[in-house]
């Protein structure tokens, strides 16, 4: 199974369990597990063996991010708020006489979605605004090394070059090539892989750019709509309304690259130093374009192409 799919599955269990507590005012394992798991085994033709499985699996990373955030906290704080959670989870569990006992919890049990939220909302960004996407096909996890730390173009390129090796950059193509893409789409992006191969970048990221805004242009509500921030913007708020924070986290590095991509930016004034739609297309920029900016347009039609494949699930 898929880092993309086990994600989509640990998010729709932890979205139920949060509708089944509002529901019922507190957390019944007896009750609520049986139900969470056999609805997951229906909506991704799973058994239930294996939505417990991965929920548990993804459950534990989330728990480690939880936990390091705890260690930052000074050693006394740290103490106090590890015995309030675990006060906390003992009350909100309904089949156990804790709150009846000790009186009713401080807090609701934390959602996991939340702690992955507050975990990489701000890599997300720093992602977009200095020119990259996060990939669908990138467990979030992977992100761990940029968290707390500089991050600038530099980095990222570095961060991505990498992570694209020959066998990764493949599996790109393959799924761009079974995408539902037009083929003169398709034929435009291979013969871009081919320019890229052969090192004529100039050509390549050009072409990209048009293909990128093409694909882009199925999301919005409209053919005619071309006003490619409003699209990424519209997507983010919905994700993060819908409580798909895997999805919105993407979307998040979107609205930023987009609109760092389609800037506005006078042609009498210096050009700017990150990549701009509005200098390559019409004729105007005076850089020459590289093997990371290439790489950064192929990434954002993968990401989007995989988006719009889950989105029809």
């Amino acid at each position: 199974m898929s880092k993309i799919e086990n994600g989509r599955i640990y998010e729709y269990i932890e979205n139920l369990y949060d509708d089944m507590k509002a529901k019922d005012g507190k957390y019944y394992p007896s009750k609520h597990d049986k139900l969470v798991f056999a609805s997951a085994a229906k909506e991704f033709n799973i058994t239930e063996g294996q939505a417990e499985k991965t929920y548990n699996s993804f459950s534990q990373l989330v728990a480690k991010k939880l936990e390091l955030r705890l260690s930052r906290l000074p050693k006394k704080e740290r103490q106090k708020r590890r015995e309030e959670i675990f006060a906390n989870i003992l009350k909100n569990n309904g089949d156990l006489p804790f709150g009846d006992i000790e009186g009713p919890a401080t807090e609701d049990i934390k959602s996991g979605l939340d702690t992955i939220y507050e975990e990489y909302s701000n890599v997300a960004i720093l992602i977009g605004k200095n020119g990259w996407t996060i990939p669908m096909s990138m467990g979030l996890s992977k992100l761990d090394s940029l968290i707390g730390k500089k991050v600038d173009i530099e980095v990222l390129d570095s961060f991505f070059k990498k992570y694209y090796d020959p066998r990764k950059f493949a599996t790109l193509t393959k799924h761009v090539k079974r995408s539902n893409l037009s083929n003169t789409q398709k034929k435009l992006f291979f013969e871009c892989v081919d320019t890229f191969n052969e090192g004529r970048f100039s050509i390549s990221a050009t072409a990209l750019i048009t293909i990128l805004e093409g694909v882009l242009s199925k999301f919005g509500d409209s053919e005619n709509d071309i006003m490619m921030i409003r699209i990424c913007r519209y997507h983010m708020d919905e994700t993060k309304n819908d409580k798909k924070i895997i999805n919105h986290l993407v979307w998040v590095s979107f609205l930023n690259f987009i609109s760092e991509l389609y800037k506005k930016s006078e042609f009498d004034k210096d050009e700017p130093d990150k990549l701009n739609r509005h200098w390559i297309l019409h004729g105007r920029t005076d850089k020459e374009l590289g093997d990371a900016d290439c790489l950064r347009l192929f990434n954002a039609i993968y990401s989007l192409i995989t988006m719009m494949k889950y989105a029809k699930k």
